[in-house]
């Protein structure tokens, strides 16, 4: 029988414990439930977000700004300088803008809070000359308007809900040089986005504007703006509305079923409109997707082949309509040797497959991280580095349809572990069940099992890997004899790397007179012995006796006749 020793050790749980254990998580599950039963958040509440109740903001200049901060602990990282955060609140502003900054020019972010019921009087959030703001990832809803900038420049406002208001989802007004990105705005009673009054160089991009009762982005005496990416769809009026603004290029949205459109075009139902002649509705040759035009593209290339009229006094339009509205798949291959648990033993060569069925692939594009820039791909690359890697990617297709990105993780383990025996080789023990002492590591994937062997016997294996130091012992057939033995050892790391070593030992148990041979050998060795030195004796003795001469040979004389 053969076992290991120094590994980790089975604990029997008493049964008192047992039914504590139960009944506690037991407890904890009809908690849960009862909770999950009892509060329903509001509707426009994320539910992976816990708010702490917080009355409104509002704050005046830099100096009011530092006082706040340290009175709600507001604590940065705003940066530059490390100013200030604001975050996790649940603001009701039925009383005043639930969050106003005035007169500013920290940096500032205001995320993950809730800010609602400001009816037709207040804002969910009003920036009124202040700049470096970041406004990230909150919901304002039941507002006057859901975000308000006036006279404020060069601030950010990214992956906020601005649903549901009484007039608009994001409102700008004399407010230059901010971005607006990844934003929900639907729902609202009248703009989605309304961009006003010299409200110059502004980027509206990725953003979501549907179903308002008026018009998903409206652009009013404002210029030099880029608008790109967005999704308008099921708006009352037009999807973008440009009055009086010029220099604004529009390119690569999505229009759909905007102030009343179908699938086919409609003189009376037109999508968009525009009455400056001095807006560009593409860019390097691309347009805008529209739900009403098409077709025809004969030529496959992703562009309709007619330009979309747009509504307005002087006759635009999008030169370069897209017929495509669905991105390219984007498909990796991986090439090396597969090892186990998703490892590879060996570097990576890595290929991408981009398809596209309507207007067909134009670039493909990827990185090997996270982070950084993406490089085009043209042919295949390898992976080498040792352990984790990550490959982003993507594509393009010739409507300007972009894939969502993907990333696949690569896992490269090529070195065996490491493993030295501590017991010396030709060690002598004096019983037969020995204990070899040994130690391994793997530095990437990890050890996975170890097994080992006796004399050739079939391997025993465990697969508890908890310490880098190992004690194996065992008996092969029963007793192990006195005599010369070997043990083959050998480790495996997840990735299926092996390193195997052979130690040689001796047996040599206590009370035998030689090490190595039995005692009953030994004992039968020395009766033989014995025998064939006292046979070999007696031989000799006959031998030393000389035999009698001829002439004292004599026969014996017969005995005399009785008288």
């Amino acid at each position: 029988m053969s076992e290991v020793s120094g590994e980790t050790k089975v604990l029997r749980m008493p049964g008192a414990i047992k039914v504590l254990v139960i009944s506690l998580v037991i407890a904890m599950i009809l908690s849960y439930v009862a909770i999950m039963v009892g509060v329903a958040p509001a509707s426009n509440v994320p539910a992976h977000i816990s708010y702490t109740s917080h009355a409104t903001i509002s704050i005046n200049g830099n100096a009011d700004f530092a006082t706040q901060a340290t009175a709600n602990s507001w604590s940065g990282d705003g940066s530059p300088g490390n100013p200030y955060v604001v975050q996790g609140y649940d603001i009701d502003a039925t009383s005043a803008n639930g969050i106003y900054i005035l007169n500013t020019n920290v940096h500032f972010i205001v995320r993950d809070c809730y800010v609602h019921g400001g009816g037709l009087n207040f804002n969910g959030i009003h920036l009124e000359s202040s700049t470096n703001g970041i406004i990230s990832n909150n919901t304002y809803s039941n507002n006057w308007c859901g975000i308000a900038l006036s006279t404020s420049n060069n601030n950010t406002l990214s992956n906020n809900n601005c649903s549901s208001n009484i007039a608009h989802g994001i409102h700008l007004s004399i407010s230059s040089n901010n971005t607006l990105s990844n934003n929900t705005c639907c729902s609202n009673i009248q703009e989605g986005i309304y961009v006003e009054t010299s409200s110059n160089d502004n980027t509206l991009s990725n953003n979501t504007c549907c179903s308002n009762n008026q018009f998903g982005i409206y652009l009013y005496f404002s210029s030099n703006s880029t608008i790109v990416w967005n999704h308008l769809c099921n708006n009352s009026g037009y999807g973008v509305f440009i009055e009086s603004g010029s220099n604004n290029r529009i390119w690569s949205n999505t229009f759909i079923n905007n102030f009343g459109a179908g699938s086919i075009y409609n003189v009376l139902h037109i999508q968009a409109y525009d009455d400056s002649a001095n807006n560009r509705w593409n860019s390097s040759g691309y347009g805008n997707y529209w739900s009403d035009w098409t077709m025809p593209d004969k030529d496959k290339n992703g562009i309709v082949d007619i330009p979309y009229n747009i509504s307005g006094s002087v006759g635009i339009k999008d030169c370069f309509p897209l017929s495509d509205l669905h991105p390219p798949t984007t498909t990796p291959s991986l090439f090396g040797t597969l090892g186990t648990n998703s490892w590879y033993r060996s570097q990576v060569t890595v290929s991408l497959l981009a398809t596209d069925s309507q207007s067909g692939v134009n670039t493909t594009f990827y990185r090997i991280s996270t982070s950084g820039s993406w490089l085009n791909y043209s042919t295949s690359f390898v992976i080498s580095s040792q352990g984790n890697s990550t490959v982003q990617f993507y594509s393009r297709d010739n409507a300007s349809n972009n894939e969502l990105a993907k990333s696949v993780v690569i896992k490269i383990d090529s070195v065996k572990p490491t493993l030295n025996i501590l017991t010396a080789n030709n060690t002598q023990f004096s019983t037969d069940q020995v204990s070899i002492e040994l130690n391994a590591s793997d530095a990437t994937s990890g050890l996975y099992y170890f097994e080992f062997a006796f004399d050739g016997s079939d391997y025993f294996s465990n697969t508890s890997i908890a310490n880098q130091t190992y004690t194996i012992s065992g008996q092969v057939g029963g007793q192990l004899a006195d005599g010369a033995h070997y043990v083959i050892i050998r480790f495996v790391d997840k990735a299926g790397n092996v390193n195997e070593t052979r130690l040689d030992f001796k047996v040599h148990i206590s009370g035998s007179l030689i090490a190595g041979v039995p005692d009953w050998a030994l004992f039968s060795v020395i009766i033989i012995g014995i025998g064939v030195v006292f046979t070999s004796l007696l031989f000799m003795r006959k031998k030393k006796s000389p035999p009698k001469r001829l002439d004292e040979m004599k026969p014996e004389q017969p005995a005399p006749p009785a008288v």
